[in-house]
């Protein structure tokens, strides 16, 4: 149930950020102390100011900022936010468009604009930390991960092309076209790409109703069905032969950082995906009932794995291993830094990027041989495929299909990944191998003889 408000009341900042969402739609609350602001309270659950008025007989809404505790970035408290209702009233009192600057400067806003200075330090995007009432950590925003993520997709994607366009000249036909190039050097990426194009032009909208009033998200109207289809097509599940799984373990041994050949290790045996692996703190791991445990969060919410004999020693080796480089993390397993040497020379209180992770696995995804650029296959994966050549065609993922395959059933799947549906399991984990054709041919067979007797 949504907490809505038919009448107007005096909004306070800690009564207001407890709002519920309705998950069906948006809803807004009347203050009492200011005519015309308004709180929307969207579907996600974040809220926003809005000027509600009458100009030249049409009503119009005007998204300035969200709720904040202080003034920051694009934040406002509800003292703040009447102050700039009250300028805008004042000057539409006396017959003049309260907003006419911004109605004028939206016509010529781009894409880049909004995404730099104002979409980047958006409170549920930006990276942030608080504490709540027990004086616990609370992570607000994206991770650093998703942050840097959401940077390089925009530059290498959108800057230079689509980013730079005024908003209301991009066109339907632009779109498709840049979406249709992307989409076949890279169909999968693809589907990010637009995602973040399509929540960033809505943000934008939604901030700015003069120009949500001149034109529409285009990105909206493209049909990503068929490539989603070709895409999951494209991605059958396949667990690793206990000879690669072997391969990839005794290549850990071999890795020139030991922490680092440990945090592959403790992916394989907790089953877990590698960037919850690598946000790890050392003051997440718990004792219970004589048990190593920890949460991770997936989606944003907690999934507890408790540590068997095996990644109990590989976490106790990790706190070993980890005394090798005299510098302070506070992550179980570090963000390292190197020098061309391969010598680690420092430490960032960061943990580990995509791109870390990435080098870990499977080395530098390209090289030089000939004066020529080529694929290459580094890392523990480059290691690995040395003694069992087809470790070279896996990826790191797939040691998550290994554990859904090996599983009783998909309820167990289901568990052993730390996910919630048993559908994604089944679609996107679980290989169906000949053996289990085999019996289904044996009983349909039955079923057969069954009807004809």
């Amino acid at each position: 149930m949504s907490q809505k408000h038919k009448n107007k009341i005096q909004i306070k900042y800690e009564n207001a950020i407890n709002y519920k969402p309705d998950l069906d739609n948006d809803y807004f609350v009347s203050d009492l102390l200011q005519n015309h602001l308004k709180l929307r309270v969207l579907r996600s659950g974040n809220k926003v100011w809005v000027y509600d008025y009458i100009y030249n007989g049409k009503r119009k809404r005007h998204t300035f900022g969200s709720l904040a505790k202080e003034r920051k970035g694009d934040g406002y408290t509800p003292s703040q936010a009447r102050d700039v209702v009250s300028n805008w009233e004042s000057m539409r009192k006396r017959g003049k468009n309260p907003l006419a600057e911004l109605e004028t400067d939206v016509r010529t806003l781009t894409l880049n604009t909004f995404f730099d200075e104002e979409f980047l330090h958006l409170s549920f995007i930006k990276p942030s930390q608080t504490v709540n009432q027990q004086g616990k950590p609370v992570r607000l925003g994206n991770s650093e991960d998703e942050y840097y993520a959401k940077q390089k997709i925009w530059d290498h994607h959108l800057r230079n092309g689509l980013g730079s366009i005024p908003v209301i000249d991009i066109t339907t036909k632009m779109v498709a076209n840049w979406f249709d190039e992307i989409a076949k050097a890279t169909p999968s990426h693809s589907l990010k790409v637009i995602g973040l194009a399509k929540y960033v032009t809505s943000q934008l909208l939604l901030r700015y109703e003069q120009l949500d009033n001149l034109t529409s998200n285009k990105f909206d109207r493209i049909n990503t069905q068929e490539i989603r289809k070709a895409v999951d097509l494209s991605r059958s599940p396949t667990a690793l032969t206990p000879q690669e799984f072997k391969a990839i373990w005794n290549a850990c041994d071999e890795w020139y950082n030991k922490v680092e050949g440990l945090y592959v290790k403790f992916m394989m045996l907790v089953s877990a995906r590698g960037k919850n692996v690598s946000e790890i703190k050392l003051e997440d791991m718990k004792q219970m009932n004589g048990k190593y445990m920890f949460n991770i969060l997936h989606k944003g919410k907690p999934f507890p794995i408790v540590l068997n004999d095996l990644a109990e020693d590989i976490y106790l080796q990790a706190l070993e291993a980890r005394k090798q480089y005299p510098f302070i993390s506070p992550y179980l397993f570090p963000h390292y830094v190197y020098d061309s040497e391969r010598n680690v020379i420092g430490v960032t209180a960061k943990p580990m990027s995509k791109d870390t992770r990435q080098r870990i696995w499977r080395g530098r995804s390209t090289k030089q041989v000939n004066g020529s650029i080529v694929k290459a296959v580094g890392g523990i994966k480059g290691l690995a495929s040395m003694n069992v050549p087809t470790v070279a065609t896996k990826s790191i993922h797939q040691i998550r299909h290994t554990y859904a395959t090996n599983a009783e059933n998909s309820y167990e799947a289901k568990d052993l990944l730390q996910n919630r549906t048993i559908g994604v399991i089944d679609k996107h984990y679980r290989q169906k191998d000949f053996e289990n054709s085999f019996k289904l041919a044996e009983k349909q067979k039955e079923i057969v003889k069954q009807l004809l007797n």
